[in-house]
């Protein structure tokens, strides 16, 4: 009867240990999910920002331009095979997530336009 309690124990500690394990990788994780997200939004608005500058050369201000544009088609890529692909599971989930990514694109356009093809500013 005590090995079964010791080994108990032992058991209750092992489950523990890796409950408190878990909730720092947790922790972390949020963490690390923090810093990267004020880190890729700071330098996409700088990169915005200096896209839209006359002070940066023309071809440095291309590569701006066309970084932020193969992001956001990455992005919209994504949510589009997503989409595709939960069509399978569940109809009205699936067109919502395409749904979502035609008003994405419908956005990015108008914003595009509006920030790099209008000349009226």
């Amino acid at each position: 009867m005590d090995v079964s309690l010791a080994r108990c124990c032992e058991a209750d500690e092992d489950v523990d240990e890796l409950v408190w394990w878990r909730k720092g990788i947790k922790r972390m994780e949020i963490l690390f999910e923090i810093i990267l997200e004020l880190i890729i939004e700071g330098s996409i608005e700088a990169s915005i920002e200096a896209s839209k500058s006359r002070k940066v050369p023309k071809a440095i201000r291309c590569l701006l331009i066309l970084l932020i544009s193969s992001l956001f088609l990455s992005m919209l890529g994504l949510i589009f095979f997503v989409g595709i692909s939960s069509l399978k599971k569940t109809t009205i989930g699936g067109f919502a997530i395409l749904l979502l990514g035609v008003v994405l694109l419908i956005v990015g356009i108008i914003k595009f336009k509006k920030v790099y093809l209008d000349k009226t500013k």
